[in-house]
């Protein structure tokens, strides 16, 4: 239901820009990917249902608003460390977030899904470890859990991940965390 609210939030919005400009399809470009796919890869398991939704920063409180006119059984935010003792106590969230223009995102056929894609696992790490404070449920060890058994599935492209990191101001963080899973001289 919310990927076709998005895919419509957009269609509506598509006919202002000039998609032959690759700037505009990062203004139209939004991301989504939900909570639940973290459940794969580690042995706690979030009960809280949350969907996380970047897009450019300045349409973030034009989606906001689209989103509470067309989605009323979710809690909607776009300021969760304000909101944080709030989300707590909700079951099912949807939490907006600034997508910046570099971000590893699935770039195939945007177009198709009216510019509504979902991250690469490179840029999921870099956010679960650079949102401490929305992922307070997963603790150290379990984000070294996580990151060890997404490796062993999808074999992570550091490269994207360290340039990624790099962007949210992690880099060297990131390398210290990775060297204390896989040891140092890994990276």
């Amino acid at each position: 239901e919310v990927n076709r609210v998005l895919q419509n939030f957009n269609k509506e919005r598509s006919l202002l820009f000039d998609s032959s400009e690759s700037k505009d399809l990062d203004k139209l470009t939004i991301s989504v990917w939900e909570s639940g796919i973290l459940n794969e890869f580690t042995s706690h398991q979030a009960i809280a249902q949350y969907i996380f939704v970047g897009v450019n920063k300045y349409r973030i409180e034009d989606l906001f608003f689209y989103l509470k006119e067309n989605i009323h059984d979710w809690y909607i935010t776009r300021d969760y460390k304000k909101e944080q003792y709030q989300l707590e106590s909700e079951s099912r969230v949807i939490v907006l977030l600034p997508l910046l223009n570099k971000s590893p995102i699935e770039r195939d056929d945007l177009s198709i899904n009216h510019y509504v894609t979902t991250p690469k696992i490179e840029k999921i790490l870099v956010d679960i470890f650079h949102e401490r404070k929305l992922f307070g449920y997963y603790d150290t060890h379990s984000l070294k859990e996580i990151f060890s058994n997404v490796n062993d599935k999808y074999n992570i492209d550091f490269t994207t991940l360290l340039y990624y990191a790099r962007n949210r101001g992690k880099k060297n963080e990131m390398i210290e965390f990775i060297s204390s899973i896989w040891g140092e001289g890994f990276i």
